[in-house]
């Protein structure tokens, strides 16, 4: 006979989780990641104006609620505007990226699995509010690239995003 184990109650508050900064768009986890992998992770993500996430891929599916705002979402070779209200869904190991051409910040509730949450965790960094968002260093880039290569997540070159009109700054 199985059993099922019982999960605990638990209310996430919004103060228990830093934002974390990963490079340009920023997050605040809604759920734990001290669970298994295959998981659940709740996401909330900002992705401010003239923001871009550059063209990836991974085999993790992904689903995007867009809170308010808008965003251009790129998947296989085509972009397509995400407004409030809409809801995405990009299966895993599909090549997408995002980019905020508008005014105003982008908001979106991502739902994913535990395994990307640490990925986004791992290369994240604390979130400054204080002065001018600073460019990642060289390091910061190399734990970013092999923290991706860890994880099975593929990115594209920045000649291939520049060829979509994602620039990388």
């Amino acid at each position: 006979m199985t059993t099922i184990q019982e999960k605990p109650f638990h209310i996430s508050r919004r103060d228990e989780q830093p934002i974390v900064d990963v490079y340009g768009p920023y997050i605040q986890f809604l759920t734990s990641l001290d669970q298994h992998d295959s998981e659940l992770c709740f996401v909330k993500g900002v992705i401010p104006p003239g923001a871009s996430i550059p063209l990836h891929g991974h085999a993790e599916d992904e689903r995007f609620y867009i809170v308010s705002g808008q965003v251009e979402v790129y998947v296989e070779s085509d972009w397509h505007t995400a407004k409030a209200g809409d809801f995405l869904e990009i299966p895993g190991d599909i090549k997408h990226g995002f980019r905020n051409q508008s005014s105003q910040p982008a908001l979106v509730i991502l739902q994913t699995t535990v395994r990307l949450g640490r990925f986004f965790q791992e290369i994240g960094k604390p979130l400054s509010f204080e002065g001018d968002r600073r460019q990642p260093s060289p390091e910061e880039l190399a734990h970013f690239v092999l923290t991706a290569q860890r994880y099975d997540y593929w990115l594209a070159t920045p000649e291939e995003n520049a060829a979509i009109g994602i620039v990388l700054a």
